[in-house]
């Protein structure tokens, strides 16, 4: 991996990371608690995709080997869940404040 490809992961990894975080701290002001905001996000899929985009992006970054496996799962789940939120769930609330970005991220 050259220094151009494990800074781009790196980039990845901490923007998926960010939107992650984002999430966590919008949930926990809507239900006042981060430990019960961690386990309500935590149960979507679209979340557990993008913890998995953190991790694999993170590991590349660091120039730990990643399974060829892992890489493609994590694309394969990524690419789904991208799909289905534009055709079957972009729009449907009207997002205001932090929800915003941490809906695009």
């Amino acid at each position: 991996m050259t220094g151009l490809t494990r800074a781009a992961a790196l980039v990845v990894a901490a923007v998926a990371a960010a939107g992650l975080g984002l999430q966590v701290w919008v949930s926990t002001q809507a239900t006042s608690s981060p430990l019960v905001a961690l386990a309500d996000v935590s149960q979507y899929f679209t979340i557990l995709t993008n913890a998995l985009v953190v991790a694999v992006a993170l590991a590349a970054g660091l120039s730990r080997p990643v399974s060829p496996r892992w890489t493609g799962g994590t694309v394969v789940s990524i690419v789904v869940v991208g799909i289905i939120y534009h055709a079957l769930l972009a729009g449907l609330r009207e997002l205001h404040g932090l929800a915003l970005p941490a809906d695009f991220l």
